[in-house]
């Protein structure tokens, strides 16, 4: 038991001190408080500002288009070929163009520039202009526009979710979203920390390291000690990325809170359409931070943390095996492709299980040990009855000792053995071997 300790420690502590690991650490959280904060940056750091001359022939629009702070129009009498030869000169950074159209039939309107127009500038002209026109032909109809608007229908389901200890509120958005998240999070971790294993045992091999090593050690220990002693990097890592995003998002909220509050709406673009979604409202906000805390968010990441560990021993046992028998980056490859496969499937299971939550599919997933941690973390969000988590974890976990057993018999004999191919025929007779 002490020597497994010592290469827990031996692990943890060589890869927690590797420039790598400090560089990833610290990186990753700022990386995405970045990702926040991009729009905020792009439109504190825009230089300069959008004049658009404005030729109307039809009349229409004439003062009716919405100025910006980055956004002016300027309605010219002027010729638009001759407008075309010198607007640049006249400080303009393109022409609109709108003929005298039809509003029946409203085409033929035309934006000219030296250089393609930003997302934000094509959306302000299309849905300034879409909005003027529709204003026309509702005049033109007979039908007042405030009067439509009041009969605008803004519907909302409030669902609940029915069980022994009474109804609760639930949000189906929200629990997709939570679970496509954590989903994410188990798919992507499975992958890196499990490869993590194999290159740290392949390294130890090709190097011969582990020869002296296992002159001191049993081969079931140092399997242990390295599986172990990557887990708590993995942990560490996950520990310190969830402080410093708590940190950084309570700087952010006070910092900007000012410029964020202003970021809030966002244009899908579809063919030559641009629909801007509308302003979110304060109690919108109220109604989703309420769906947060009926999902219990400290349970659901208790237990998917349960699932990581889980799920990361019976894949990292397996890692390890792998790492044992190969012999370069080519054999990896094809070694490694029947482990891997199970959490490409597990992850594509998980994005269909989304749909029903509660099918037969979602469940059967969720029990069998190589798709439990991704597919079963992603249907907690949905809530899930405590026996089908217990009867999962259980399963989980014991067929990471159905697993470690194999990988620590390949392991023993893969180890030491150098120069040769391994088939899987080979794998599964070394399984069996009594010694």
């Amino acid at each position: 038991m002490n020597k497994t300790l010592i290469i827990i420690c031996r692990e943890y502590l060589t890869r927690v001190k590797k420039k790598s690991f400090i560089i990833t650490t610290i990186a990753v959280p700022f990386l995405m408080a970045l990702l926040m904060l991009l729009p905020i940056l792009m439109t504190k750091f825009k230089t300069g500002k959008d004049r658009i001359a404005v030729i109307d022939l039809s009349g229409k629009i004439v003062n009716k288009l919405d100025n910006t702070d980055n956004i002016s129009f300027t309605y010219v009498n002027s010729d638009l070929e001759n407008m075309k030869q010198n607007f640049s000169e006249q400080g303009y950074s393109g022409i609109l163009y709108i003929p005298d159209f039809e509003l029946e039939r409203p085409f033929g309107f035309s934006y000219f520039s030296e250089k393609q127009p930003g997302i934000n500038l094509h959306s302000h002209i299309t849905r300034n202009l879409r909005d003027i026109v529709q204003k026309y032909r509702y005049e033109m109809v007979g039908l007042d526009e405030q009067i439509l608007k009041k009969l605008e229908v803004d519907l909302t389901i409030d669902t609940f979710v029915l069980s022994k200890e009474g109804e609760k509120s639930g949000n189906t958005l929200i629990s997709s979203i939570l679970s496509q998240i954590l989903g994410f999070i188990l798919y992507f971790s499975l992958l890196i920390y499990g490869s993590t294993v194999t290159k740290g045992v392949m390294e130890e091999k090709n190097s011969r390291i582990v020869e002296v090593i296992m002159s001191s050690v049993k081969p079931v220990q140092l399997l242990f000690g390295k599986i172990i002693g990557i887990v708590a990097v993995a942990l560490t890592q996950f520990t310190i990325w969830i402080i410093i995003m708590v940190l950084m998002n309570f700087m952010i909220g006070a910092i900007f809170a000012p410029e964020l509050s202003e970021v809030q709406s966002v244009a899908a673009i579809g063919g030559n359409q641009i629909i801007a979604q509308p302003q979110t409202d304060s109690s919108e906000i109220v109604t989703i931070l309420n769906d947060l805390r009926s999902l219990d968010t400290t349970y659901i990441i208790i237990i998917a943390l349960f699932y990581f560990l889980g799920g990361y021993l019976l894949y990292a046992s397996m890692f390890a095996a792998i790492g044992s028998v190969g012999g370069d980056d080519a054999d990896n490859q094809t070694l490694t492709l029947p482990v891997t496969l199970p959490i490409i499937v597990s992850f594509i299971l998980m994005l269909n299980v989304l749909e029903d939550p509660s099918g037969k599919l979602a469940f059967w997933a969720s029990m069998i040990p190589l798709s439990s941690p991704i597919v079963m973390v992603a249907r907690i969000p949905f809530g899930v009855p405590f026996w089908q988590i217990f009867t999962s974890l259980f399963l989980l976990f014991s067929g990471f000792i159905v697993s470690t057993y194999a990988a620590a018999k390949i392991y023993k004999t893969g180890i030491l053995l150098y120069g040769k191919k391994v088939t899987f025929k080979e794998l599964f007779k070394w399984v069996f071997y009594k010694s």
